[in-house]
């Protein structure tokens, strides 16, 4: 027997655009997220000028300043994703059934990447990582 995935919700968030509607009109309308980003990070040393960062994307819009804070612009943008997802697809906080599903943010990123560098624990023995 074959299993499969059922996609119930859209939670984009991405250079063109941020959740479901407004990323399909960017997409419609043929745009690109793609631009020059070295106004935005020092890029010395590096060839390549262009990119496509989330430029419309404001935390605070989602969630209050402390937790905002406290957390990485990657798994502010993985919470966002998610929440718009099942916003999307029409699923209540209180419906969500922790034993079926999941959600794995920064999997081999930047941010999980510094947090392995940086974290007491990943500089430990007993810790594979």
């Amino acid at each position: 027997m074959s299993r499969g995935v059922v996609v119930t919700g859209l939670g984009p968030l991405t250079p063109i655009g941020t959740g479901k509607g407004a990323f399909w009109e960017a997409l419609r309308a043929g745009k690109s997220g793609v631009r020059r980003v070295d106004d935005r990070i020092d890029l010395s040393g590096i060839d390549v000028k262009i990119g496509a960062p989330v430029v419309d994307f404001d935390p605070l819009d989602h969630m209050d300043r402390r937790r905002a804070r406290r957390i990485d612009r990657s798994a502010q943008f993985a919470i966002v994703a998610a929440k718009l997802a099942l916003d999307d697809a029409g699923i209540a906080k209180e419906d969500l059934s922790p034993d079926r599903m999941g959600l794995s943010p920064e999997q081999g990123s930047v941010a999980s990447r510094r947090w392995r560098r940086t974290s007491p624990r990943s500089q430990s023995t007993d810790h594979a990582g």
